[in-house]
């Protein structure tokens, strides 16, 4: 394993949408922004931060401007995108596995190629790799050991 000082972290769609939206631990997602760990993620993120400021748009939680200004901002940040299609193979395995989409899987993938620890706010997803070889590769944002 990397030296844990510069261990990148994999950031996943629902802390991406808490740097746009002041929500609970909102604030520990913005430090993963301000801080000097290497941020990466595959390039879903932008489309499911799409997906979700579109959604926010829709039920009126933010304005449309909003959702577009925040989407033009998400491309300028710091983070490393890894294309999906290296990472497919290896989440198709890991969905099967654990029985969990192979969406959140690429997360789970591009965690386990760049040797990173995953930061989620998906409880569901901390679940599903619970028990397996992936559990400590995981954190929930906003819950120790984050």
């Amino acid at each position: 394993m990397a030296d844990p000082a510069c261990t990148p972290f994999v950031v996943d769609a629902s802390v991406a949408v808490k740097w746009f939206l002041e929500e609970e631990f909102s604030g520990e997602a913005e430090s993963l922004l301000a801080s000097s760990s290497l941020l990466i993620a595959p390039d879903l993120l932008r489309v499911e931060v799409a997906n979700a400021l579109w959604s926010l748009a829709r039920r009126k939680r933010i304005k449309w401007e909003q959702a577009r200004q925040a989407l033009l901002e998400l491309f300028t940040m710091d983070i490393e995108c890894v294309p999906s299609e290296q990472l497919l193979a290896a989440a198709l395995q890991l969905a099967q596995s654990l029985e969990h989409p192979v969406y959140d899987c690429l997360y789970l993938a591009c965690t386990d190629i760049c040797d990173g620890i995953l930061i989620t706010a998906d409880a569901r997803l901390q679940r599903a790799v619970s028990n397996s070889a992936l559990e400590e590769k995981v954190r929930l944002l906003g819950r120790p050991p984050f």
